[in-house]
């Protein structure tokens, strides 16, 4: 009961701070941390490591990948995955937020049903599954050499599952704004 409290609340508290300018500052921030990966980040530690992408970037992820992977870290792509991970951890967040907020401003005109307006907290779900994979990939690198299999596992795992959750959440984009189509042809 408590965490439907909790989550309709913080349905109630998105639903009320959206507003269409919030939406183009989140698009516009994450926009932001997606050229700092760009422009300075990736190619940083690219450089450093011969054209070797940060961990968080090789597709597929097996845990005999990061292991492979961060066996070649030295201090400095330590030092270069600490400033892409600083991002990394930011991004999630404000995908999160960009999405959450534009989702309730399609879903503002039909004024659903409580139950349907928690759609727009399945961002966040991303959002957590992408940090708690930053964070095993991070526990990994700086623990390493120190050999955590079941640590590398969950966070394949992680990966699969947050590439999943995006996915739809990407998808469930489009009924949105199908919806939002619709809601306003039928307000007007």
């Amino acid at each position: 009961m408590t965490a439907g409290i909790t989550l309709r609340s913080s349905t109630d508290f998105l639903f009320n701070l959206s507003s269409p300018k919030k939406v183009w500052a989140a698009f516009a921030l994450m926009l932001f941390w997606v050229s700092c990966f760009g422009l300075f980040l990736v190619p940083a530690f690219t450089a450093h490591m011969d054209g070797m992408m940060p961990i968080d970037l090789v597709f597929p992820i097996t845990p005999n990948a990061i292991r492979t992977h961060i066996a070649v870290y030295d201090d400095r792509a330590r030092e270069l995955y600490a400033q892409f991970l600083i991002v990394d951890c930011l991004y999630p967040l404000t995908l999160a937020l960009f999405l959450s907020l534009w989702w309730t401003q399609l879903l503002r005109f039909a004024q659903p049903q409580k139950s349907i307006r928690m759609v727009v907290l399945l961002p966040w779900l991303v959002a957590i599954l992408d940090l708690s994979e930053n964070a095993g990939f991070g526990a990994l690198i700086w623990r390493y050499p120190l050999s955590m299999p079941l640590l590398e596992l969950l966070v394949t795992v992680l990966r699969g599952l947050k590439l999943a959750v995006l996915a739809i959440v990407l998808l469930g984009s489009l009924p949105l704004l199908a919806f939002w189509r619709h809601s306003k042809q039928s307000f007007s």
